[in-house]
């Protein structure tokens, strides 16, 4: 087995034990031959853009994949967070929902809150790095909890943000919104198509 299996078998399954669809899985991968390759293919989307497009042109580099796929990619941010270990070189930290260790629908609620608000759910704040490279960085922080000034913590990003500019974006993210069972089952199959690439 190879390592791009073992890690691609972690995501399968901790998308089950986190309340997800099973995922169905095979080993196959072949291990890039040094760091620069394993990205080198498909680099990234930057989180710190609030352009549609960018999300777009990232998933073109997968042949089959549609705004419905990538929307309910994006809805694993529901678990998980972003370590304050990390924040000094992303300058991002926080969960995207309250509960970060199941996949719900959640994140597009809160998405859709956002919609519903006119953009007033979630703020920008501004964060500097202060290790190199220094991202200067603007995340999001949901505003809606605050009690006495202080935050509940939660926190998007520009890419998130993203979802709710675009209007088929928004049509996809209110329809998950509404509809977990039907987020759970196109999530299923937008992220066993994924693993299937390098196969």
């Amino acid at each position: 087995i190879s390592r791009a299996d073992l890690v691609s078998f972690a995501g399968a399954v901790a998308v089950s034990n986190y309340g997800g669809n099973e995922i169905k899985w095979r080993p196959g991968r072949v291990d890039a031959v040094s760091a620069a390759d394993a990205g080198a293919a498909f680099p990234a989307p930057t989180s710190s853009s609030e352009d549609p497009n960018i999300l777009r042109s990232f998933f073109n580099n997968y042949p089959g994949f549609n705004d419905k796929d990538i929307v309910a990619l994006m809805g694993s941010h529901n678990m998980g967070e972003n370590c304050f270990c990390h924040f000094n070189k992303s300058g991002f930290n926080g969960p995207w929902s309250l509960n970060p260790y199941y996949l719900t629908n959640e994140y597009f609620q809160r998405l859709n809150n956002q919609i519903q608000s006119n953009g007033r759910v979630y703020q920008p704040i501004t964060n500097v790095t202060l290790t190199p490279p220094f991202h200067d960085n603007t995340r999001y922080v949901d505003t809606s909890g605050q009690n006495n000034g202080q935050s509940n913590g939660l926190i998007m990003l520009p890419a998130d943000i993203a979802l709710t500019l675009d209007g088929n974006f928004k049509q996809l993210v209110q329809m998950f919104a509404q509809n977990q069972d039907q987020f759970q089952l196109h999530f299923q199959s937008a992220f066993q198509e994924l693993l299937e690439y390098g196969l």
